[in-house]
């Protein structure tokens, strides 16, 4: 079973959560929306985390928990997003 993803974006101050079942998935989102991955993650994250992409437009991979499928999350928050939800 492979893991899900989960993109929270700020659209004029309210938060949209977009969704994938999977990492092909979440990169064909990710590549038409012109956002390129910088690098990839590694250690000391998570090992559900490690080897995502990582992107200069948002801050993760994080960990986003678990579906109700029970495969892993992983999360991404536009800086803006991030921003709020730290205070």
């Amino acid at each position: 079973m492979g893991k899900a993803y989960m993109v929270v974006r700020n659209d004029g101050g309210r938060f949209v959560v977009d969704s994938y079942d999977s990492r092909v998935e979440f990169a064909a989102a990710m590549a038409a929306s012109g956002r390129v991955a910088v690098r990839k993650s590694s250690a000391p994250l998570r090992e559900e985390l490690r080897g995502e992409p990582v992107f200069a437009a948002f801050h993760g991979p994080m960990w986003g928990g678990h579906s109700s499928d029970g495969r892993p999350i992983v999360r991404y928050e536009e800086w803006s997003v991030s921003e709020v939800l730290s205070r």
